[in-house]
């Protein structure tokens, strides 16, 4: 249950001289609630800490964090390594390696009627899966000729957008 607390000008005052802190002195407001805690006797919670801070438009402090400073230094030495000028007869001379060009799917020929997989699929040709949902590659499709803005073969589109047949019933 939520209690409305009271801050006292020595509390706001303690809260502005804690939040006041900055760089590497900086305090969160977990350890800000915690030693308002200790010296009024008050329960405080960083969130109405926090709260209390917005509402006096304490500035947010610039907390450095220790690994941000590792982080910084270890910037700092790469950075001079890097403008340290290496003497030219220091680099050893590259060596030239043949690279082939990738390598492109094989086309196979499109025998009519016959299934085609997506390397042979064509914005023209029918897009209705074969084989079950969850098949393996390679996926195969229908392939057959399509309409004009269509992406399904007429049977394969009457067969998408038609009203299910009520089923027989069974005695």
């Amino acid at each position: 249950m939520m209690t409305k607390m009271d801050w006292t000008p020595e509390m706001t005052q303690m809260l502005r001289s804690l939040r006041a802190k900055r760089g590497v002195n900086a305090i969160s407001f977990t350890d800000i609630a915690e030693r308002m805690t200790q010296r009024f006797g008050v329960p405080f919670t960083k969130n109405a800490c926090i709260g209390k801070a917005f509402r006096l438009r304490l500035r947010k402090s610039r907390r450095v964090k220790s690994g941000r400073k590792k982080k910084a230094e270890q910037i700092q030495a790469r950075a001079e390594a890097l403008a340290t000028p290496v003497p030219i007869e220091a680099v050893p001379e590259a060596e030239t390696t043949p690279v082939a060009a990738p390598i492109q799917p094989l086309l196979r020929r499109r025998i009519k009627g016959q299934p085609i997989d997506i390397y042979q699929l064509r914005y023209i040709d029918c897009r209705w899966p074969l084989g079950p949902p969850l098949a393996k590659p390679p996926f195969m499709y229908c392939g057959c000729p399509t309409e004009p803005g269509k992406v399904y073969c007429p049977a394969h589109h009457e067969r998408a957008h038609s009203t299910p047949q009520p089923r027989k019933a069974t005695l």
